[in-house]
């Protein structure tokens, strides 16, 4: 098999990292559990950032929703193509750490909300670009006040979109 057919099959089985249940599917089983991001010293350039998140829970899950119950809700964050990081989610927010973000670049980053149980994604939350040059901090601090979108999530096609199903309890 010549490299270019082996190319084009390892990029078409990747995909986009989800199913037609619009289910997150990361790769391989990395654990999900980020300590706290370290500061380190910087000369004046780096190479990485790590990440800090810290962000309210969105109403969208609370107050907003009649089930209003986070313990089966899980989040991840997604910087461009880089592998998913998961965060903590508590009735308070949603926190955590994104170690070793490549830095020199800017960032399209989105904080994905899903069901535990399910792995269906529920809705997203877009802080546009974020922009990491070399001469920024080693940690920097990111929270995710944006509006929640559901629209991409409808796992049954049925027009009603995964989180308000998810919060009527009927996903």
């Amino acid at each position: 098999m010549s490299r270019r057919v082996l190319i084009y099959f390892i990029v078409l089985l990747g995909g986009c990292g989800e199913n037609d249940n619009n289910e997150f599917l990361p790769s391989g089983d990395a654990d999900p559990t980020y300590g706290p991001c370290e500061e380190r010293a910087s000369s004046g350039s780096v190479t990485s950032v790590d990440l800090r998140i810290e962000s309210p829970l969105p109403g969208s899950f609370t107050t907003g929703c009649a089930r209003g119950v986070v313990t089966d809700l899980e989040a991840y964050i997604l910087v461009d193509v880089l592998s998913p990081c998961f965060v903590d989610v508590a009735a308070a927010g949603v926190s955590g750490c994104c170690p070793n973000i490549p830095a020199g670049k800017n960032y399209s980053i989105v904080m994905v909300y899903r069901d535990g149980p399910s792995r269906k994604n529920l809705a997203e939350q877009i802080d546009s670009f974020v922009e990491l040059p070399t001469a920024s901090a080693p940690v920097m601090s990111l929270s995710f006040a944006g509006a929640v979108d559901e629209s991409q999530y409808d796992a049954d096609h049925d027009g009603t979109g995964n989180l308000t199903e998810w919060c009527n309890g009927t996903l």
